[in-house]
């Protein structure tokens, strides 16, 4: 596995390896309302979208290390470890969601909370939760697509004038 996986992995699940402790709130009462505001608005639920991408980002590195011939005793290795890692990484999530709560429970009042809760419980609320996760795909695909278009022709003016410049 590389080094870069292991790191990012590392940074997005390093608060879950300890006990989760809100040390500014120890009202268990704020605490448990954080945790459903959490769930509420999928506020932790970002970081498990990413995962999928971050494994097959992996598996496309394994694949082509010795020039893609890898054997099928390498491409079961493979296979199996992004599959163990995924079921270790859904073992440790819950933590990290309890981490995303203590930091809500840190950041907001209970009435902030009480509020934050009662919008996305609502009809509309409900709706722009759910909208919003099918929205920041659309998002992330939009994005995407404008890299490959847009920015590759960016950086094409950037080179051309760059290259003028230099030459005066």
């Amino acid at each position: 596995m590389t080094f870069r996986l292991i790191f990012i992995l590392s940074v997005l699940f390093a608060p879950c390896a300890g006990s989760v402790e809100a040390r500014d709130t120890d009202n268990a009462e704020k605490l448990a309302l954080a945790a459903s505001v959490v769930e509420a608005t999928n506020a932790a639920v970002t970081v498990k979208r990413i995962i999928p991408i971050l494994l097959e980002q992996q598996k496309r590195v394994f694949l082509s290390q010795n020039g893609g011939n890898i054997d099928e005793k390498q491409q079961r290795e493979i296979e199996l470890t992004l599959q163990f890692l995924t079921e270790e990484l859904e073992l440790i999530y819950p933590a990290f969601e309890a981490n995303v709560a203590a930091l809500y429970a840190k950041k907001f009042s209970k009435d902030d909370l009480n509020a934050i809760l009662a919008f996305y419980t609502s009809g509309v609320g409900k709706r722009f939760a759910s909208g919003s996760t099918e929205l920041s795909r659309e998002i992330g695909t939009l994005g995407q697509e404008w890299m490959s278009k847009e920015a590759f022709d960016a950086a094409k003016r950037a080179r051309t004038r760059a290259v003028e410049e230099a030459s005066k």
